[in-house]
Parts: structure tokens; C-alpha cells; sequence
């Protein structure tokens, strides 16, 4: 039963991946791929019926809202390398963001019925996200004595999230005339494994005048099955833990595609609306409301009895940092994401597009607004080009292709390419690939050619 748990878990996480957020910018302009519909699930796949090659669809993406490596670690004039950690706290925002995911779909299937298109995936999904505050990099690099002094350094928001899950999705669109088309994709969760940062309040107040320290905050932590995650030796986890499905969850995908003329359509989706209650191996961990000041040791009672005022010391912050822990079950929401599109056609292969899009992290929007350009040769070729302004970066180029022959598509798309080539001067890196098996794809050409 051990073995079984163990490669159980190791296939899990071998296969899976990612992004609760992942950020498809340039997919939203692919509205042809059958990947495209989890963007937006209005979208009409281009072939009368597709199957995805099992485990070769993958994302991997990368973001980091606050500074670049290159304003961290900056190049001199003799090529040698100086810490300027004071650039990297002037590009940062007050709550920064550094996240990794990877997404893959272990399966995926559509098929066209009259004027609708039913499919249906198996993806796996995971994430990892660490927020921090401005003022952490402060307190590391300039201590409080400089421009925190009289300040309260605020901390807020500090924390870690990650999160495994598989998803079971069920879609379903329609064209209900010749100018409206809505979708909806209905999906069951299987919740693998998650450390949630509940609730993170967290200060400390430097007194200009009499150097007290004044440290507040509360902290929430909620974890199920960190073992999937943290521990390489899987302990605490049994085959029965993913067997039995014991962590449920359920989320919908909407959109909707409108053709405003015989050229401009307009689209939206809201993706990912829904929640995942963890039951198995519960841990959940909440700090006491703090509020404690420290006023600094008289030196004369620390020369007489320094171990009487360290153990003073030590008698109150056991007093004031006090925690409880449980193992009730929880519940965590899905990452809710909106795209807001339009797309203009400019001849008959020829394409440009605009659509904005959002995410909400704890209650913290944050947003993107990409431009998009597109090439498309009949069925069996389309490029795309775009450009991105998200995590506060102005300098996102993305490109992507799907070649498609005989039955076999392949594609490769990347919101920011530059990310790739060199990662230390950008904040974003993406990149989504995979292989399909198109059927009835050619018969769109074939009607054309007639006429």
C-alpha cells in the first residue's frame, strides 16, 4: 500500500501543474484552437471535432509584480556586479506578488452537434504565490531607524499560497443566431493539496523619540495534504487520500461572443467562479491578535541579573504570542479571472484585436490590457502578435503559431518572449504548447474553394 501511495503522488505531480491565474493573453486572440475555449468558452472550434494529445498540452508560466533581477543586481561600467537594493524598493509596489505555475491537460475532447459544441478535459492544475510587502525589503535592507522611523512598517498581506488541484470540465456553447453565441463550462474539483494564507495583518512602529517598538498583526494559515508539496517522502498521505475524492469542489467558466458587424465582435468570459472544501489531512493554524511593545532593557538591572530580565523578556512574548491550531475542514475560492475582448477584421486573413483582463488576489485586483494582431491562412496556419502591459511592465512582446496538418495541430504560444531570452530585465515569462488531432477541419477550405 506504501508503493502504491508513492506513485500515486509522484504521478500526480509529475503531470500536473498549474495556474489557478494563468494569464492567456494572446490565446484569447486564438479563438480557433480548441485550447481557446478555456479562455473564453463561447468560442467556436474551427474543426468539427478534436482530441488532445494526452499529457503534451502544457503552460508554464512565471510573474512577478514588483522589481526585475536587473534592478536588484545592477551591471557596472567594468562589468562587475553592485546590490542596489534601493532601486529594486523604488520599482516595487506596497503588496508584490512572485508566482510560478504550470498547467497540463491530461485530456480534452469537443465535437460539433448542429449549432452547438460539447466537450469535455481532465487538466491538473497547481500554483505558487508569496506575497510581501514593500516595507519587508525596507526593514531587511535599511533597518527601522531610517524611513520607517515613526512609521508604522507595514507588513499586510505577507504570506504564501499553493495549490494542486484536478479538474473534470464539462463545456457546452451554442450559436443561438447569427450574431450571438454563449458557453458555459460546468467542472468538478478534486482538491489535491493547498497552503492558504487566510488572514495576514503584520506591523511594526519604530517611536521616533523614544525608540519603542510597537509589533501588531493576527495570521491565519490553512493547509491540507502539504505533503503532496512539501515533503518528498509523502508521509501522512495514503492512496486513499486521491482515490476517495475527499476534498470536493465546483466552479463554472461563462462567456459570451457577439458580432456586432460582418467585422468587429465583441467577447467576455468570467472564468473560474467556485470553491474547493479540503477535508483530508487538515491543518489550520490562527496566531493571537497581537499588540505588544518593547520598551528596551534598563542597563543596569541587564549587568546585575541578565538572566532575570531574559527570562523577563521571554515570560511576555510567550505571554502576547500565543496560537491555536485545529483540523476543521475549510473551504478556499477558485481564482477568479475576467476577459473583456473585441476583435476587427481587416481582410480575409488579416486580424486585430484589444481585450482586458483581471484577476483578484485576497481581495487585490490586478489587471493587464493586451494588443493584439493575427495572421490566418485558411485552416492550417495562424501567427498572432501581441503586446502586454501586466505586473506593472510596460515591456511584454508576445508571439505564437499553430500549424495544422492533416488531422495534427501543433502550437506554440508565448505572451512574452523576451522573458525567455533574458529573464533578469523582465518580470513575466509564458509559454503554452501542445499537440491536437483536428477532424472535419479541411471542409471549411474545401467550401471555399467552390465558391
Amino acid at each position: 500500500m506504501k508503493n502504491l501511495k508513492n506513485i500515486i503522488t509522484v504521478f500526480l505531480i509529475l503531470i500536473g501543474g498549474s495556474a489557478i491565474a494563468q494569464e492567456d493573453f494572446l490565446m484569447y486572440s486564438f479563438d480557433g484552437l480548441p485550447q481557446a475555449h478555456y479562455v473564453n468558452p463561447a468560442y467556436r472550434i474551427s474543426s468539427k471535432a478534436f482530441i488532445t494529445m494526452p499529457v503534451t498540452n502544457t503552460y508554464l508560466g512565471a510573474s512577478h509584480s514588483g522589481f526585475k533581477l536587473s534592478n536588484l543586481v545592477v551591471v557596472r561600467p567594468d562589468d562587475s556586479l553592485e546590490l542596489r537594493p534601493d532601486i529594486a524598493i523604488d520599482k516595487m509596489a506596497e503588496l508584490n506578488y512572485l508566482k510560478a505555475m504550470v498547467n497540463n491537460e491530461i485530456f480534452g475532447l469537443g465535437f460539433k452537434a448542429g449549432e452547438s459544441y460539447i466537450s469535455f478535459s481532465v487538466q491538473n492544475k497547481a500554483s505558487f504565490r508569496f506575497m510581501y510587502p514593500k516595507d519587508l525589503f525596507r526593514l531587511a535592507f535599511e533597518g527601522n531607524g531610517s524611513s520607517l522611523l515613526g512609521e508604522r512598517a507595514n507588513m499586510d498581506g505577507f504570506g504564501v499560497d499553493m495549490l494542486s488541484y484536478l479538474e473534470f470540465a464539462l463545456g457546452f456553447n451554442r450559436k443561438f443566431n447569427d450574431k450571438l453565441t454563449l458557453g458555459g463550462r460546468l467542472k468538478y474539483i478534486q482538491g489535491l493539496g493547498t497552503v492558504y494564507t487566510k488572514h495576514s495583518e503584520l506591523g511594526l512602529h519604530t517611536d521616533e523619540t523614544t525608540f519603542d517598538l510597537t509589533l501588531d498583526g493576527q495570521l491565519t494559515i490553512n493547509s491540507s495534504n502539504t505533503a503532496i508539496m512539501l515533503d518528498t517522502n509523502f508521509s501522512g498521505l495514503e492512496a486513499g487520500d486521491f482515490t476517495s475524492f475527499p476534498n470536493h469542489g465546483i466552479g463554472v467558466d461563462l462567456g459570451a461572443v457577439y458580432e456586432l458587424t460582418e467585422k468587429l465582435s465583441l467577447s467576455a468570459s468570467i472564468l473560474d467562479l467556485g470553491v474547493i472544501k479540503w477535508n483530508s489531512n487538515v491543518s489550520n493554524y490562527s496566531s493571537d491578535s497581537v499588540s505588544f511593545t518593547f520598551k528596551g532593557v534598563d542597563i543596569n538591572e541587564f549587568l546585575s541579573d541578565s538572566s532575570d530580565v531574559l527570562q523577563s523578556i521571554q515570560d511576555s512574548l510567550s505571554g502576547v504570542f500565543g496560537y491555536s491550531s485545529n483540523n476543521e475542514a475549510f473551504t478556499t475560492p477558485l481564482f477568479t479571472r475576467i476577459y473583456i475582448g473585441g476583435s476587427y477584421q481587416l481582410n480575409d486573413k488579416f486580424y486585430v484585436g484589444a481585450n482586458w483582463y483581471s484577476e483578484f488576489v485576497h481581495r487585490h485586483y490586478r489587471g493587464a490590457v493586451t494588443l493584439s494582431g493575427n495572421v490566418k491562412l485558411k485552416n492550417w496556419f495562424t501567427a498572432g502578435l501581441n503586446y502586454t502591459y501586466y505586473s506593472r511592465d510596460y515591456f511584454n512582446l508576445g508571439l505564437g503559431f499553430s500549424i495544422s496538418g492533416g488531422p495534427v495541430q501543433f502550437y506554440v504560444i508565448s505572451d512574452n518572449l523576451l522573458g525567455m531570452v533574458i529573464p533578469q530585465a523582465n518580470k513575466n515569462w509564458h509559454a503554452r504548447f501542445g499537440i491536437n488531432f483536428l477532424m472535419g477541419w479541411r471542409e471549411k477550405d474545401e467550401k471555399a474553394s467552390m465558391d
